[in-house]
């Protein structure tokens, strides 16, 4: 009898891809089949409270081009409407260690999706962080 493996859902905006987005991915990827939901550029500009350096298909391919996720898209287009868990139904969904606003958030609507949440740890958070890397180019 064969398992199938978990399906774990993460999200970002992925707005430059560094060392720690790569730890994070990887890490994501070994909890079972990995699909990542890029930010789209409305949601990303509300959330970050700024300009992206690339678009979300910019950003998208740049995940993609890594070959560590299964599959990549583009995320919801209006904040807080889930689409993208109705429809991926993951088992696992993975936030890095800095995504407490999104916790929060999955934790009011995990029962009725039926997922689990992993928090991965950081990578050299006082190196990788993107905001610290922005700040610094």
């Amino acid at each position: 009898m064969k398992i199938n493996p978990k399906k774990v859902l993460v999200f970002g905006t992925f707005d430059g891809i560094h060392p720690g987005h790569i730890f994070f991915l990887k890490e994501a990827k070994k909890m079972g089949k990995l699909f990542v939901s890029i930010s789209s550029d409305k949601n990303a500009s509300i959330l970050k409270k700024r300009a992206l350096w690339k678009n979300e298909n910019e950003r998208k391919r740049d995940v993609r081009k890594l070959l560590i996720a299964d599959k990549v898209t583009i995320g919801d287009k209006k904040i807080g409407n889930w689409e993208t868990i109705k429809k991926m139904t993951p088992d696992i969904i993975a936030l890095g260690y800095d995504q407490k606003e999104l916790k929060s958030a999955l934790k009011k609507i995990q029962k009725k999706h039926a997922f689990e949440i992993k928090i991965i740890k950081s990578h050299k958070p006082k190196i990788y962080k993107s905001s610290l890397i922005k700040r610094n180019a």
